[in-house]
Formats: structure tokens, sequence, C-alpha cells
């Protein structure tokens, strides 16, 4: 293996014609971060979904800007919008999860699980008081 065939970097080779992009199979493009942030925000995961929703949409974002600024094909048009969509809900679960988390330790809620078979058979409750 050569140097070139381990690179992560877009290459633009003049073999395809001049603008066309090869792309490495490792590296995701704006629209798939989009997605993925959009999913992982709205499935919140106990607040790591929104935090890892929000940042992988800031990073579709940024990704979505370089691509169209790029000479290669631009980015699909629903993209910036699952983006922003992945902002906005990722930004919305992070705060109700730090909102929750301060009153948490303010004690003015009290956020328990029961999921102890013994509780409840095999179901899981929140319990706040």
């Amino acid at each position: 293996m050569t140097e070139s065939s381990l690179s992560l970097v877009d290459e633009r080779s003049e073999e395809n014609g001049p603008g066309d992009v090869k792309r490495d199979a490792f590296r995701a493009g704006g629209a798939e971060m989009a997605v993925a942030g959009l999913v992982l925000s709205v499935l919140w995961l106990f607040f790591l979904g929104s935090i890892a929703g929000l940042w992988l949409g800031l990073a579709a974002r940024r990704q979505l800007a370089a691509e169209g600024a790029a000479n290669g094909p631009p980015p699909a048009p629903w993209a910036g919008k699952l983006a922003n969509a992945a902002v906005v809900i990722g930004g919305l679960g992070t705060a109700f999860g730090v909102l929750l988390g301060v009153l948490q330790l303010l004690g003015v809620l009290d956020i328990t699980a029961a999921c102890h078979p013994a509780v409840q058979g095999d179901i899981c409750r929140l319990i706040v008081r």
C-alpha cells in the first residue's frame, strides 16, 4: 500500500474529469451526519443522544457548508434542513437534561428509577417526587 492509498482526505483526480471527487469510504458526508444527528436527537438515550445529536448536527452544518463551497456536486437540499432539526432538537434535549440535573442537585426534584424486579415485576418506572 502506498501512502496515498491510506489518505482519508478527498482527492481530486484528473482521470475522472475536473471537479469529480473521489470520496474515501470512512469519511461521512454532511448528509449522513445530519441523518445520524437527527436520529440520535430524537432517541434521546438518557441525554447522551441529545448531546451527540447536537454535536453531529453542528458538524453536519459545517461539512455541508464546505461541500457547497467545493467545486464538486452540491449537497442534497434536504440535508441542511435535517442538520438544523438535529441542532434544534438536540439543543432542546440537552437543555432539558441540564435543567433536570440542576433541579435534582438543588433538591427541587427527586428523580429515581425503580427497576428492581421485586418493586414492580420487570417494569422500570421513573419516579419524580
